[in-house]
């Protein structure tokens, strides 16, 4: 197979398999919803389970809690809360959906109706500088991550807001 068929063949596969994956999130949020609000994790497994989290940490299922309530917020939301129809809330990814929650509770139909749309429509990067510019999303001041070699932290900062009167950035060691 030559180079451009293989790529537009896994462009196509890769397109698929992401509108798979949005149909797995609402399916789970909304199967973890109904475990969740009825307690039925009590009475799964060998004699169920004590607590959600318990139920959450067995080997079997092994999802952290954020992440279960993402899962849970996003359907109980756009699904239970707005009643948007699955397939549109199936155009947009996960990580715009959960932005998203807060913003949308606050806007009107109109102003939801286009939030919405942006989120299908725009580019990753041209969504990241709307949900800034609409307040969807801030710019945090600080990143810090972990470097792959010494495991030590990283700290990189937006230097506009850094305060430059009086206490500016202050990195002094601790004991």
């Amino acid at each position: 197979m030559n180079k451009p068929v293989l790529a537009f063949d896994l462009y196509q596969k890769t397109i698929f398999l992401l509108k798979e994956q949005r149909k797995l999130f609402l399916d789970l949020g909304f199967v973890l919803a109904q475990i969740k609000n009825n307690q039925l994790y009590k009475q799964m497994g060998d004699g169920g389970f004590d607590t959600w989290r318990s139920f959450l940490a067995n080997p079997e299922i092994n999802i952290s809690p954020s992440t279960a309530d993402v899962y849970i917020k996003v359907y109980e939301f756009y699904i239970e809360k707005l009643k948007l129809p699955r397939k549109e809330v199936l155009e947009i990814p996960l990580v715009r959906l959960n932005m998203m929650k807060s913003k949308l509770e606050s806007l009107d139909d109109e102003g939801k109706a286009d939030l919405l749309s942006k989120a299908k429509t725009l580019s990753y990067n041209d969504f990241k500088i709307e949900a800034v510019y609409n307040g969807v999303e801030v710019i945090r001041p600080i990143k810090i991550t972990k470097c792959l070699n010494c495991q030590k932290l990283i700290v990189k900062y937006d230097p506009n807001q850094i305060c430059d009167c009086s206490g500016g950035l202050d990195i002094t060691p601790y004991d």
